[in-house]
């Protein structure tokens, strides 16, 4: 930081002060908060006064949770709205926060299921996931934000467009957020000015692990593949479809082997219904379930709408069998060609043995990747997979609550093994 820089932070925090007054207690339990931290709850506690809400927009690892327990301790009812996921992970900051909340999941609003304590405060954990004002969740949401003050937490308040953060501070400034141009919606997020936090563990800049595996093949047969067949409102979903494939070949073979079986079950669906004589949306071709390879054929006549003249049903005809024809000679290749897994599965385990005894969380957008790498890994010692679904070790299943005090026991409040 130059010298300037830190004049004009000394001089931000001085007209902070004097606009927002002593900072809070530093002691919220058996927690202390930093000074950086009691800044942020001055400023959310002022928001919420002017605004009935906030958004606290804090990168993961600066304490948003304590923040949050913090503006929840002079609430007399308190309640969580977090994903499920992270109920532990509430339950045992609120017990060394000393401030106990009620704790409704994402979930249960979206089966439009009202929380039944009382309530006269919200903190919403993982606010990106209510920026869509459409859905069931949002709309709950939004009916409890109209009685309540509301505190939103997000590392990531904007995923993809303005919107979205829009949505989120429409929770309690209403819809004239709609109307609010990005430098206006970014004056009501709430974040600290500190670049670093002293004590943070040092990052590193990334390592690449090369794998001795050449599947170069593989990825030069997704490339080449002809243009998918396309539902009447799909529009041009070819480069779509490509670089959905080559994601998958980069995480693992397992991950494209499950997103062909997608495919295929798509293509299934849209070939029935062509020999019926209608071409599905893209909606109505994912209304076919599968389960592994078996594909769950609806009728029809009731579940597709679309009925196009018989040259689209020729031309649909046409691009299905020419699909098909390249996902079989995809999937050929794919049998014949040596599986890199084998070789992503040694980089792991050479890992593991170069940092041993530390602990390694390998992560993956793909849960066919996770299951796959578990499957290969369960004999060696210490290894478990999670996913949203389940969690894991060598001898089965277990709660997801176990598997994470197994791995990190102290971040979870549990007695160290």
């Amino acid at each position: 930081m130059s010298r300037a820089d830190a004049r004009l932070n000394a001089a931000r925090r001085a007209f902070a002060a004097a606009c927002l007054g002593a900072l809070p207690c530093e002691t919220l339990g058996s927690v202390t908060l930093r000074a950086d931290q009691r800044r942020v709850v001055s400023r959310a506690a002022r928001a919420l006064e002017t605004h009935g809400g906030c958004l606290i927009a804090e990168n993961v690892g600066r304490g948003k949770t304590f923040i949050a327990l913090a503006l929840a301790n002079h609430w007399r009812a308190p309640l969580v709205i977090a994903p499920a996921a992270l109920r532990s992970t509430w339950r045992i900051a609120m017990e060394r926060a000393a401030v106990p909340c009620a704790f409704v999941t994402h979930e249960s609003l979206s089966r439009q299921r009202e929380p039944a304590p009382a309530f006269d405060g919200l903190i919403v954990d993982e606010s990106h996931h209510f920026r869509t004002p459409s859905t069931n969740r949002y709309a709950m949401l939004a009916r409890l934000a109209a009685r309540s003050r509301i505190v939103l937490l997000s590392a990531t308040p904007l995923q993809n467009r303005t919107r979205d953060l829009a949505a989120q501070i429409a929770l309690y400034h209403g819809e004239r957020a709609f109307a609010l141009d990005p430098a206006a919606l970014a004056r009501f997020i709430i974040r600290s000015e500190e670049a670093s936090i002293s004590g943070e563990p040092e990052v590193r800049a990334p390592q690449w692990l090369a794998p001795d595996a050449d599947d170069g093949e593989v990825l030069r047969a997704i490339l080449d593949l002809p243009p998918p067949p396309q539902p009447v409102d799909g529009g041009d979903a070819g480069a779509l479809r490509c670089i959905g494939l080559v994601r998958a070949w980069a995480s693992s073979r397992a991950a494209l082997k499950a997103t062909l079986r997608t495919r295929r079950r798509v293509a299934t669906a849209m070939s029935q219904a062509a020999e019926q004589g209608r071409a599905p949306t893209r909606r109505e071709a994912l209304a076919w379930r599968a389960v592994e390879d078996v594909v769950q054929l609806g009728f029809p006549a009731i579940l597709v709408s679309g009925s196009p003249d018989k040259s689209a049903l020729s031309a649909l005809a046409r691009a299905l069998e020419r699909d098909a024809v390249a996902m079989e000679r995809l999937t050929e290749l794919l049998r014949l060609t040596p599986d890199p897994d084998s070789a992503r599965v040694s980089a792991i385990r050479q890992l593991r043995d170069a940092h041993a005894p530390a602990s390694i969380v390998a992560f993956s957008e793909y849960a066919s990747t996770i299951a796959a790498l578990f499957a290969a890994l369960r004999a060696d010692a210490g290894i478990g997979m999670l996913t949203a679904h389940e969690a894991r070790i060598a001898s089965g299943r277990i709660a997801r609550d176990d598997l994470l005090a197994r791995f990190a026991p102290v971040a979870q409040g549990a007695t160290p093994p």
